[in-house]
């Protein structure tokens, strides 16, 4: 997720990497990746749940392709492929009570369909669940009651909203959305435009995150790097400068994430000689109306996920070692994960932390944490 790094405004590219974010994150994201704060569910005591009692005829191609936090459950998106020169596919959703042990199938279910390369996408929003199994296919699968039952809608456009509902999603993954922000109402399956979109100066869109009542948007070229905040769910903009930060088009990323506070963080990558991220700085906005600050601490050197948690941003590199910020202002590396290292970081209003591990081969299991990333509960799903 770590396609969005790769600085172009791509957003086939960002649905790669928010599909286990976005940053945040169900954020009534994106991808990003951070939502409404609240309290960790109970549970998660660090030892495996006792060995499912699922059949054994799961085919072998089964893999967890994407997961979600809300309210009071994970979710996890399993993929059931046939081996043929154009992979023909399945998806079932499963969730966790997030009190409680043992994953457990929901209605959603989807007929095999031929894929066309387009990773499918889940969001989570307190008891708002939306799968868009097929995004090449205007289809969303809805459930307004945490997974309990599913509606099909057709993705249509619809007029301009004066702001995010608070059961609405923005995205960017319909033709019309690349450069504009566009919520999706669970509900109808509408995909409706902002009324008045971020004052960005005609650069880019590059990075955006909801959280709470806080969205943020930033947008770059090879001349400025602009970053807008709303404090009203996007009806009214207040438009904040970064001085000094240009990101190259074809060699660096743009991250902006909304922090428990109403303030922000903003993350630029740069390439060095390979596809992979390397993290080329860290700003901190302390509250909406405030300046970017560059953090000018040691740092993690490159980049595969990040999340803004409520004990501070949270930097997961491609070695897998995972590191906090502090209110300092410094980087703190914690404790390295075992037996299986997190990947990409999603989390929901619970704050409950979820994960595909790189590490896992099968892409069978889910990593859960309750500590913001201090422990982690490894738990087979398929």
């Amino acid at each position: 997720m770590a396609d969005i790094l790769s600085g172009g405004p791509d957003p086939a590219r960002y649905r790669r990497q928010r599909r286990w974010t976005t940053v945040a994150a169900g954020v009534v994201l994106a991808g990003t990746a951070g939502l409404v704060a609240g309290r960790s569910a109970p549970g998660g005591d660090g030892q495996p749940p006792p060995p499912s009692t699922a059949p054994s005829t799961v085919p072998a191609k089964s893999a967890v392709v994407a997961v979600g936090v809300g309210t009071s459950w994970a979710y996890a998106l399993v993929s059931t492929c046939a081996e043929r020169a154009v992979p023909v596919c399945s998806y079932r959703l499963r969730r966790r009570d997030l009190g409680g042990t043992g994953w457990t199938s929901t209605p959603l279910e989807t007929d095999p369909r031929s894929t066309v390369g387009l990773p499918p996408i889940l969001n989570v929003g307190a008891d708002v669940v939306t799968v868009i199994p097929f995004p090449d296919r205007p289809r969303v699968y809805v459930s307004t009651d945490g997974g309990g039952t599913f509606a099909e809608r057709d993705l249509v456009p619809g007029p301009p909203v004066d702001a995010v509902p608070e059961s609405g999603l923005v995205e960017w993954f319909c033709p019309d959305c690349a450069n504009r922000l566009t919520t999706l109402e669970p509900d109808t399956g509408r995909l409706r435009p902002l009324r008045v979109q971020p004052p960005l100066g005609g650069r880019p869109l590059r990075s955006f995150d909801l959280r709470g009542e806080v969205l943020w948007a930033a947008a770059a070229d090879r001349a400025a790097t602009v970053t807008a905040v709303s404090a009203d769910r996007g009806r009214t903009w207040r438009t904040v400068p970064v001085p000094g930060l240009v990101i190259d088009q074809l060699y660096g990323g743009l991250i902006v994430l909304a922090g428990p506070d109403g303030g922000g963080y903003l993350l630029a990558t740069r390439r060095a000689g390979s596809p992979e991220g390397r993290l080329a700085g860290v700003w901190r906005a302390d509250r909406p109306g405030g300046r970017w600050r560059r953090l000018a601490a040691r740092r993690p050197e490159t980049l595969l996920s990040v999340l803004a948690g409520d004990r501070g941003l949270l930097v997961i590199e491609l070695n897998g070692a995972t590191w906090r910020l502090a209110p300092s202002g410094t980087f703190g590396r914690l404790e390295d994960a075992e037996p299986l290292r997190p990947g990409t970081l999603v989390t929901g209003p619970s704050r409950v932390l979820a994960s595909v591990s790189p590490d896992d081969a099968s892409r069978s299991t889910v990593l859960l944490s309750w500590d913001e990333a201090e422990t982690w509960r490894v738990e087979k799903v398929t």
